[in-house]
Order: structure tokens, then C-alpha cells, then sequence
């Protein structure tokens, strides 16, 4: 009888202290990706960026952010790249602002309609603008995407 209590207690203490092991690890794992998205949310906002050659920038010099947009359309052909100095927090705040889309808040969220003049409505011919950030699409709505300094939006 004793020994099945002590192979009890000593099954009971080997699951205790490797299930305490386990919830250490997590809680480093997290504390440790919150830094780090901390610390590059800052740097994103303190860095300096430099447009490429040749576009044309809009904005203030002394603002907060800078990005690249452009438009590419359903048939290839791409906007200029275009430069934008602003102090908005969202990329959609920014680009209604420079009146390069244009759209209306939806059940589903902001729903962009109009990107450099042209319209597609998904509801009566299929098509849709889609943002894309740095070549990936974009994962929340536009109007709460946060800007980063140095990236390039494209409404595809």
C-alpha cells in the first residue's frame, strides 16, 4: 500500500512541476513578442525615411509618418508611386486625407470604393480594392491599420 501512495504522490509531483514548467515558458514567449512589438512600434514611429528618387512626396516635412502609395489596377497598370508625410495614425486616415480613396463605413468595416478616381463596387461588377502593406495583404480594416513608417500600401 505504500508503495502504490508514493508511486502516486511521485506521479502527482512529476505532473505538477512539468505542468508549472510548461506555463513558465508561455508567459516568457509572450512577454518576450510584446517587447519586441513594442520596440519596433516605436522605432517605426522615430525612424528616419528617405523617399526614393524621383516620386512625388505630399505633406508636411515635419510629420510623424512616411509612406509609399500606389494604385494598381484590375487590368496591371500601377499608379505612380507617390511619397506621403502625415501625422494621421491609420493608413486609411492618411489617404482621406489626400482624397486618393474614398469609401463608407460598412457591417463589415470601412469599405474602400474609389483608390486614385476609380470605382469598383463589388456588389454590381465583381471587383474590389484590396489593401496590401509591403506586398502582403492587409489583415485588419484600413481604417485601423496603423501606419508604418517606411512601408508601401497598395490598393490592389
Amino acid at each position: 500500500m505504500k508503495k502504490i501512495t508514493a508511486l502516486l504522490l511521485a506521479i502527482l509531483t512529476f505532473a505538477l512541476v512539468f505542468t508549472g514548467c510548461g506555463s513558465d515558458k508561455e508567459e516568457t514567449k509572450t512577454e518576450t513578442t510584446t517587447k519586441a512589438v513594442s520596440e519596433n512600434s516605436e522605432n517605426t514611429e522615430d525612424e528616419e525615411f528617405t523617399f526614393p528618387d524621383g516620386i512625388t512626396i505630399y505633406g508636411n516635412d515635419e510629420s510623424k509618418y512616411s509612406f509609399i502609395f500606389q494604385a494598381v489596377h484590375k487590368d496591371g497598370t500601377k499608379t505612380d508611386l507617390r511619397g506621403v508625410k502625415t501625422d494621421k495614425e491609420t493608413i486609411g486616415e492618411a489617404l482621406l486625407e489626400t482624397e486618393w480613396i474614398e469609401g463608407r463605413e460598412e457591417e463589415s468595416g470601412f469599405v474602400v470604393y474609389t483608390v486614385d478616381g476609380v470605382k469598383h463596387d463589388h456588389n454590381t461588377e465583381g471587383f474590389y480594392w484590396v489593401l496590401y502593406i509591403n506586398g502582403e495583404l492587409a489583415e485588419v480594416d484600413v481604417m485601423e491599420t496603423p501606419i508604418e513608417n517606411g512601408a508601401t500600401y497598395e490598393f490592389i
